[in-house]
């Protein structure tokens, strides 16, 4: 089927009650796992490890740079660690690039570390009066990103990145047409 997209279906459910956890292999059966002491100590002990080491891969898997991503799963972390019941930091404005802030901070030699540049972010939130404010990182980046040598190399980077985007040459793009005469 060419030109058509394919809608993928999970092939496999579950659902989690009561300290069970059944799955659905749509198409084959059913079965269910018991998360008691039927499953060893060092088994249970393993699987949420193996969970969040699955979960902060997942959560930036849309991202492209390693900068985007390292900052998407540091977003990640503070959002779990404040204690938040939601599994899903609040979406932050569409189109917000909070790596390139990170990237222009380390270049300038603000900062060295992604994690320095986090902390900054912080600082300028708590000076704001929005330390408290579930998006302070957000916040702050913003509030750098707005500085001029901050937002100049922004200008930098986003310039280098449509450069490298663009791989094709106008002369390949023409190549075999043979040469076209003035009239």
């Amino acid at each position: 089927m060419e030109g058509k997209k394919v809608k993928r279906e999970r092939v496999v459910k579950s659902e989690y009650s009561n300290g069970v956890l059944k799955f659905e292999v749509i198409g084959a059966g059913e079965f269910e796992f018991h998360l008691d002491d039927r499953v060893s100590i060092e088994n249970r002990m393993r699987a949420p490890v193996y969970g969040w080491s699955q979960r902060f891969p997942d959560f930036v898997s849309g991202l492209k740079t390693p900068q985007e991503k390292l900052a998407g799963m540091i977003r990640l972390r503070d959002h779990l660690e404040s204690g938040s019941p939601e599994w899903t930091p609040p979406r932050i404005e569409v189109g917000y690039d909070v790596g390139i802030v990170i990237q222009a901070m380390i270049r300038l030699g603000l900062r060295r570390t992604p994690e320095g540049c986090e902390a900054g972010f912080l600082h300028l939130a708590e000076k704001a009066g929005k330390g408290d404010d579930p998006n302070a990182r957000e916040i702050g980046a913003r509030v750098m990103a707005d500085a001029k040598d901050v937002a100049s190399e922004i200008l930098k980077i986003k310039q280098e990145r449509s450069a490298a985007a663009l791989t094709v040459m106008a002369a390949d793009l023409l190549e075999g047409l043979g040469d076209e005469e003035d009239e």
